[in-house]
């Protein structure tokens, strides 16, 4: 018997048995890296939208039909990326689709070709919505046979609109270009109501080149050489500001510490609410404002001056601090944010971001370029309007309607309201409303007009207004004030329709 024909021993076959073939590393890794893009991108598509109702106006979108020379992707710049936010977190319309950021806004459109085609006006809001965001209110020109039309600023009728959402619980997020852009006395009035702050009347913007007169305002070289008598000589990157009627250069090299000119960050009250919002270079257009007394300060501006840039800065503020993001809560009402810049602003072109954490995977991989707005967008704006859409409530269409329905009836020969769960006698002192302002002949507009007549009421004593028209949005708005703040001794309303 040779060698081959040898037996093995026993304990050899056992052990051969028991050796299984190793899977190649490589596979491993495939196999890994394949359950990962699985759970990452069918995690999202697995994920339950969530409806909410959005109303978004961006008065400035710009065509393009006959200009090939604008940047496609900035057309739209003032909207979407926050559309971008809604369809990557799952926010959707009634019908299950995601906001399409060329159609589904307020304010211009354009066609396939970028020719105008329309106007999506705010008045055809239907119904309460649960966001309203005013993004841009600056305008267009738009050019006709014999006129040109700048559909600029908010009107008393928009204003109408906004008052109309903001009653009906709606959360109300507003920019800079609400108050920069041309406003009545009266939606001024009531837009720095709402929103909680007072402007000081000076804007600013970050300027990458002082040389580069295709990046500065085309009215700002001449303005400043008559009003200084010399000549614009400014090299390098640095700060505009202007007032109705000053005019203000600070440069990186003469009136700043170092090349970081102008920071934004979260106060620290807010740091556990917001924080995924990082400290960030800005690069854009700002506003100075000051919060009203109870308005919440999120988030700050902070110019880093040099002491020479300090003494310059004296002229606007001996603060070189700023609200950047304000808050406005009010009791029977949603919060108001204001964004004093421009905030919703995102001129590259759109990001795949239909996978799970996209968003802070953008903002890890995001990093700061001096006068570059991305990081900006991905570090502090994303992750703050994240938090910010997690706390928005669906409204019901019937919410303001009482459940048991009826509000006031007669009965046993008085007049009752609904109070507590059940019916209250109620002895009517009763004044008339004129909403027609001495001298005029039509309703005016004015909100502080309508507070100082329902105030006058409550000090005769009255506990219900009637009014024998319709009047403006604004003393309904006066009125629901009034009574939000006044539960004990509300005043009642007896309307002719």
């Amino acid at each position: 018997m040779n060698d081959n024909d040898k037996k093995l021993p026993p304990e050899q076959y056992a052990s051969g048995a028991k050796e299984k073939k190793r899977i190649p590393i490589p596979v491993i890794i495939v196999i890994v890296f394949v359950l990962i893009v699985s759970v990452i991108f069918g995690g999202w598509y697995a994920m339950p939208s969530k409806h909410i109702k959005v109303a978004v106006l961006n008065k400035t979108v710009l065509s393009y039909a006959e200009d090939n020379g604008i940047n496609r992707d900035s057309v739209y710049r003032k909207h979407k990326g926050f559309f971008g936010i809604l369809e990557q977190q799952k926010y959707t319309k009634g019908d299950g689709s995601y906001y399409n950021y060329t159609k589904d806004y307020y304010g211009p459109l354009l066609d396939d070709e970028g020719a105008y085609a329309g106007y999506n006006e705010l008045s055809d809001i239907t119904g309460p919505v649960d966001l309203l965001y005013l993004s841009d209110a600056y305008g267009i020109e738009q050019k006709g046979v014999e006129t040109t039309t700048y559909n600029d600023g908010i009107t008393a009728d928009e204003m109408s609109v906004i008052s109309y959402c903001y009653e009906s619980g709606a959360t109300v997020l507003t920019e800079m270009t609400m108050f920069s852009s041309p406003l009545s006395d009266s939606v001024y009035t009531q837009l720095c109501a709402m929103c909680g702050v007072t402007p000081t009347g000076w804007l600013g913007r970050y300027i990458f080149d002082l040389q580069d007169f295709t990046d500065i305002p085309e009215w700002a070289r001449p303005w400043y050489e008559q009003q200084e008598g010399i000549e614009w000589r400014f090299t390098g990157p640095g700060i505009l500001l202007v007032s109705k009627d000053r005019i203000l250069i600070f440069t990186q090299n003469e009136d700043f510490q170092s090349n970081n000119l102008l920071k934004i960050f979260v106060n620290e009250a807010y740091e556990d609410e917001f924080s995924g919002c990082r400290t960030a270079n800005f690069y854009n257009w700002f506003e100075l404002v000051e919060p009203n007394y109870g308005t919440e300060q999120i988030a700050t501006y902070e110019f880093n001056f040099s002491t020479a840039g300090m003494e310059k800065f004296a002229e606007v503020s001996n603060t070189p601090r700023f609200a950047a993001v304000t808050r406005k809560t009010q009791e029977g009402h949603a919060p108001v944010y204001y964004f004093a810049g421009d905030f919703n602003d995102y001129t590259s072109g759109r990001r795949y971001s239909n996978f799970l954490l996209s968003d802070k995977l953008y903002r890890f991989l995001s990093y700061d370029r001096q006068g570059d707005i991305t990081n900006f967008f991905w570090s502090f704006y994303s992750p703050m309007m994240i938090e910010i859409l997690d706390e928005v409530e669906p409204i019901e269409e019937n919410a303001a309607k009482e459940a048991h329905g009826e509000t006031s009836r007669v009965a046993y020969g008085k007049f009752q309201v609904a109070k507590n769960g059940g019916w209250q006698d109620l002895e009517m002192k009763a004044v008339s409303i004129n909403g027609c302002e001495p001298g005029e002949s039509e309703p005016g507009r004015d909100l502080s007009y309508y507070e100082k007549l329902i105030s006058y009421a409550s000090d005769l004593g009255a506990n219900c207004i009637e009014a024998k028209e319709l009047l403006p949005p604004e003393f309904y708005s006066a009125l629901l004030t009034y009574n939000t703040r006044n539960k004990n001794s509300p005043i009642y309303l007896m309307q002719t329709v």
